[in-house]
């Protein structure tokens, strides 16, 4: 069921909303998205994610591309609920992957567990497809120009909407393997998005603040 197309899906299941979010990513600033109620996202790649968590390795481009498609689905996931979401991204491996929910990257295997997860629980059909990066033009800006004069004109009528911060993103680049319900992960995605709308989000996961990433602490 997963791996059928979404618009496949949707005739056995009434008439759904559909929406079309962009995507893309930069190997060297960031992440952005654009979805047609006019809403957007963007933000900043942490040393971390682009060193591949100090493995002296850059990391690669799709890798980066994936990771901020699937930080667009999960970071307005109750907005896509019940809908048809049409993601444009403009890297093949990142379409790939998103379609097939796998990958055979280490990295990405808890980004896939938590986008399935999300895709689950709230009843959202996902259909990736590819763009032409000429024509993704608003997401490559958002994802180049931080705090750029050019995307405050961009984004003057548009809302933004908040994204897992860059401490948060490391713990799910760096989670184990873990063998977590979709109701587990979700309590992880909701425990990260809390801290992250904590006034001292960094010193407090600098100390002993660490989020819970198995079974057990999850329960504890």
């Amino acid at each position: 069921m997963l791996e059928a197309p979404a618009w496949h899906l949707a005739r056995d299941n009434g008439d759904r909303v559909h929406v079309h979010a962009y995507t893309d990513a930069s190997s060297t600033i960031g992440g952005g998205y654009y979805i047609d109620d006019y809403s957007y996202g963007q933000f900043k790649w942490s040393p971390a994610e682009k060193l591949l968590f100090g493995r002296g390795d850059l990391t690669d481009i799709n890798g980066l591309e994936f990771v901020t498609a699937v930080c667009a689905v999960i970071g307005n996931r109750e907005y896509l609920r019940g809908k048809v979401v049409h993601l444009h991204v403009d890297n093949t491996a990142a379409v790939t992957w998103l379609n097939k929910q796998r990958t055979s990257q280490l990295f990405g295997q808890t980004w896939i567990k938590l986008l399935i997860s999300v895709l689950l629980t709230h009843d959202i059909l996902l259909d990736c497809v590819h763009i032409a990066g000429e024509a993704n033009v608003f997401a490559d800006a958002l994802s180049r120009f931080l705090q750029h004069k050019a995307t405050a004109i961009l984004t003057a009528t548009l809302e933004q909407r908040p994204l897992l911060s860059a401490a948060s993103r490391e713990i799910v680049w760096s989670m184990p393997s873990t063998p977590l319900s979709p109701t587990e992960y979700l309590s992880i995605l909701d425990m990260l998005e809390r801290q992250d709308s904590e006034p001292s989000t960094e010193s407090a996961r600098a100390s002993d603040g660490r989020i819970p990433t198995s079974r057990e602490e999850i329960h504890r």
